[in-house]
């Protein structure tokens, strides 16, 4: 007798023999299966079919052994799911039997009138869908290079999946053990996460139209999404209608929007959020600031102008509370999320076509407390609704929340993360379970996800080519990136090599520690007569705890020399007579150097940082940081060091005076001025004040001089 129970809230079968019917003797090795109920058996050509009720829908699994305790059970096959109205809530309580060689499998469903139905499966009867399945990925699931690194405008179909990322193989492998084909039975509609919903989801529909319609005319779609994904699903069936449309099934999708895009859609600031591997919405953010920055633009600006879709799931629900936690409503609020509200009385309408998959598997950021704009907010123009002061968390799938992406009540719950609903087991039989596709457990392909926590990044801006290496193993690019996950500490080869037309190239370099990550810039040029000929080699130092502010050839002294020369010469289009004299100071400096003329080297480095601040404009602070580091390497062996008293009263008196200027530039702003890059100069003030402090306190007194140097100059500017 097959039976089930349950115990610690969990339904499991059973199996008890009797010799007379009346006593039972339970088998030592119960429960035989772990989930399930409602068992029903049935023989087939010498083969017992144990059919049940599952998490996954009605199973089964096979034995060829003799009736009794020592069955061996495999082959689970997943033969019925909630996919019809009148089983779409839940399906229980299956019963089998074979009549005339068909076998006719009857269960109880709950449909979404809300009425219990027993309904009737025969298999062998019921024709393969026809449904195609259009999958769309999240941030960083696809990639175009001349879109993202050089912001050219490109047509939706020139954006492919993205090579480095492998998040969503296994779905598509699995897909394939199924029977189905790629670009026959299932699609994949890589876009551009930058953009607007709307506009994706109107890229969407030309592709629908172009691709799928055309190959499916009596069939309607499935649209699968995970993320950001499922969000441009779910706003296409909003804005076009679902006529063509069997099922929209969105994997961890925000509906309400996310928390984590608050500090980026009001500051510019990034949160990697509670993933301990890092999540690709924050890196996809991080590349955007990176490789737009202009020394003009503050990071908001750049999010908010480059990076739209962001604002798109800013969150459409009631997040911030007050320092005295009185709730902050929408309607109080100066940022609104103007894509996603209007679509928000509408959306249950989508839900008799809607399922969503989400996952719990910890704290997941819900909200903030916020306090009142600081000064520099007030001049950047940052936080208006207000400056965070303590976090506030609920169950979630670490990105984005249980509440959020649940959006109907149907939800399929799973104990895994925003990245794992798409590549994990448990994930891909809820996906399959959703497309009403059977499957045995051996055509799940589990997939691996992205782990960037931590990791190396390196991406290449200009025409020429890159690789890296470290303890023996090659890492070559693909479409320009290379990203080594789950980075060790150590030494990192890199070399650039050249292809035509040759000219300046720009390394980007992401160390992406446990807690912190920094980010660096390697400039070079490659010779315009045979650039293939050519092979530029870096030396990066990583360390995955506590990456360093300057990794690249960190300890050659020569070399940090060359690399900001090199620099120099490179950025220097404008054939800047200041930025030439830069250069000479720094390659006299160089030979001061060589000769231990210590004296020297400290003139001719004050010489060309001098000459740097009094460039055009300020695009040369991250040169001029690299010679504050290259001032307090190459002075280490200086017998003569600054006086720690001097250095700790002009520290103070650089304190007072920066105080003073918040107070100046408010008053400038009050009159209609704009303050916006004289605030990012006290910003970077602000900071070096307090670096100073620090490197006193460690009695870096050449860094604290140099970077005392800048202070002033930038005191100045900002004057």
């Amino acid at each position: 007798m097959f039976y089930s129970g349950t115990s610690s809230g969990y339904w499991k079968i059973g199996l008890a023999k009797s010799t007379d019917g009346i006593s039972w003797l339970k088998c030592s090795n119960n429960p035989i299966i772990n989930p399930g109920d409602s068992p029903t058996i049935l023989k087939k050509n010498n083969i017992y079919y144990l059919f049940f009720h599952s998490p996954y829908g009605i199973r089964y699994v096979e034995s060829s052994d003799s009736l009794g305790c020592n069955m061996s059970w495999s082959s689970p096959t997943t033969v019925i799911t909630s996919s019809e109205w009148y089983d779409q809530n839940t399906i229980i309580a299956p019963a089998v039997l074979e009549v005339d060689q068909s076998i006719y499998l009857y269960y109880a469903g709950l449909g979404t009138d809300n009425k219990w139905h027993v309904n009737l499966a025969i298999s062998g009867q019921q024709p393969p869908s026809d449904n195609p399945i259009v999958i769309l990925p999240g941030f960083l699931g696809s990639w175009n290079k001349d879109a993202v690194v050089y912001r050219k405008e490109v047509n939706y179909s020139d954006w492919k999946m993205n090579p480095v990322f492998q998040d969503y193989n296994g779905l598509k492998n699995t897909l394939i053990n199924l029977g189905l084909q790629e670009n026959q039975d299932f699609y994949f509609f890589p876009y551009d996460w930058r953009k607007k919903l709307e506009d994706t989801a109107t890229d969407l529909d030309s592709f629908l139209t172009q691709t799928v319609k055309p190959a499916h005319q009596n069939s309607d779609i499935n649209l699968l999404g995970h993320s950001l994904g499922g969000m441009v699903a779910r706003i296409f069936g909003q804005k076009f209608g679902t006529n063509d449309v069997n099922k929209i099934i969105t994997v961890g999708s925000p509906h309400l929007g996310t928390v984590q895009t608050y500090k980026a859609v009001e500051a510019g600031t990034l949160d990697r959020g509670n993933d301990l591997n890092g999540n690709l919405m924050w890196l996809a953010q991080k590349l955007a600031l990176k490789l737009y920055t202009d020394g003009i633009n503050t990071d908001r600006q750049i999010i908010n102008t480059y990076f739209p879709s962001v604002k798109d799931i800013f969150p459409v629900y009631q997040f911030l509370t007050d320092q005295n936690n009185q709730p902050i409503t929408l309607d109080q609020m100066t940022v609104q999320n103007d894509t996603l509200l209007p679509y928000q009385n509408s959306f249950p309408d989508l839900f008799p076509k809607l399922q969503t998959i989400i996952g719990e598997k910890g704290n997941t950021l819900s909200g903030y407390q916020v306090k009142s704009r600081s000064l520099m907010d007030v001049i950047l123009d940052l936080y208006p609704d207000g400056h965070p002061q303590q976090s506030r968390n609920q169950t979630g799938d670490y990105l984005i929340t249980s509440l959020s992406a649940k959006a109907d009540s149907d939800a399929k719950i799973l104990p895994l993360d925003h990245g794992e609903l798409i590549y994990k087991k448990e994930g891909l039989q809820a996906i399959l379970s959703s497309l009403g596709l059977q499957y045995s457990e051996s055509q799940i392909a589990e997939g691996t996800g992205t782990k960037i926590t931590p990791s190396l990044l390196f991406l290449i801006l200009s025409p020429a080519e890159i690789e890296a290496s470290f303890g023996g193993q090659n890492y070559p690019e693909t479409e320009g990136i290379i990203l080594i996950q789950d980075a060790q500490s150590g030494q990192y080869q890199l070399k650039v090599k050249g292809k035509q037309p040759g000219g300046p190239y720009t390394v980007l370099v992401g160390q992406i520690g446990t807690s912190t990550d920094i980010w660096s810039k390697i400039v070079g040029t490659m010779n315009t007569a045979s650039p293939q000929n050519q092979i530029d080699s870096y030396s990066i130092h990583f360390d995955s705890q506590n990456p360093e502010e300057f990794p690249v050839n960190s300890t050659d002294i020569d070399s940090l020399f060359n690399l900001l020369i090199k620099k120099l010469e490179t950025l220097n289009q404008n054939n800047d007579r200041n930025i030439d004299q830069a250069t000479k100071f720094l390659t006299d400096g160089k030979v001061s150097f060589s000769r231990s003329d210590w004296s020297t080297l400290r003139r001719n480095l004050l010489s060309a940082h001098q000459n740097l601040f009094q460039s055009v404009n300020l695009q040369y602070l991250e040169a001029i940081f690299e010679l504050e580091n290259l001032y307090a390497k190459s002075l280490i062996r200086a017998e003569s060091k600054p006086s720690k008293s001097h250095l700790e009263n002009e520290l103070e008196r650089y304190q007072k005076t920066a105080n003073s200027l918040e107070s100046l530039l408010l008053e400038r702003k009050g009159r209609g001025k704009d303050v916006i890059q004289q605030g990012q100069n006290l910003l970077v003030l602000k900071e070096h004040l307090e670096k100073v402090k620090d490197v006193i306190n460690e009695d870096s007194l050449n860094l604290a001089e140099i970077l005392l140097e800048t202070s002033g100059k930038l005191i100045h500017e900002i004057r």
